[in-house]
């Protein structure tokens, strides 16, 4: 409700040498990272990754990234993105928020993304589903398969500038 999403022009040169270079920078960092996420998948899987990828001439296309700056109370609710690889980056937290990942009985959800596994509940099938709550840590980064729902829960917290939680996210094909 408060905050909002920000598309970045990965594309285009801005003509400011300073923001020219941390975009390039950034942007091989995670086109790199990813390349690595997706040959350690592909041979977890015993899936021989210099046939499906190397060979076949394909590799991996950007195609968008944006900034979600979110307020207290706002919240993605659970969506999946376009694409084949997708990625999150967190610039800023609210104070709060890191301080509760370290207390020893931190249980909340408050600012946390979720990553939800599972088609259906289903206890007899010992298709149980599953989620992996990751609480937000400036400078980290998660990269994951862009099918994998995932939900990013609101937090409390006065409105204000210091209160804001402040991701990068993105998207690759593979082409």
């Amino acid at each position: 409700e408060e905050g909002s999403q920000i598309a970045l022009p990965h594309r285009i040169v801005s003509g400011v040498p300073a923001w020219d270079n941390i975009s390039k920078e950034f942007i091989e960092f995670i086109t790199q990272e990813t390349y690595i996420y997706l040959e350690n998948s592909y041979r977890a899987h015993n899936v021989d990754y210099d046939e499906v990828i190397t060979s076949q001439g394909r590799k991996l296309e950007l195609m968008d990234i944006w900034a979600t700056i979110q307020r207290p109370g706002d919240y993605n609710p659970v969506h999946v993105h376009d694409g084949a690889i997708a990625g999150t980056a967190f610039i800023k937290i609210p104070e709060y928020i890191s301080e509760q990942a370290v207390s020893p009985n931190h249980s909340t959800q408050d600012g946390s993304l979720n990553f939800i596994y599972g088609n259906s509940w289903k206890p007899l099938e010992l298709n149980l589903n599953g989620t992996v709550k990751i609480t937000p840590r400036v400078r980290s980064t998660y990269i994951f398969p862009c099918w994998l729902n995932h939900v990013v829960y609101p937090f409390k917290g006065e409105q204000s500038e210091d209160n804001d939680r402040i991701s990068l996210a993105w998207n690759f094909q593979i082409s």
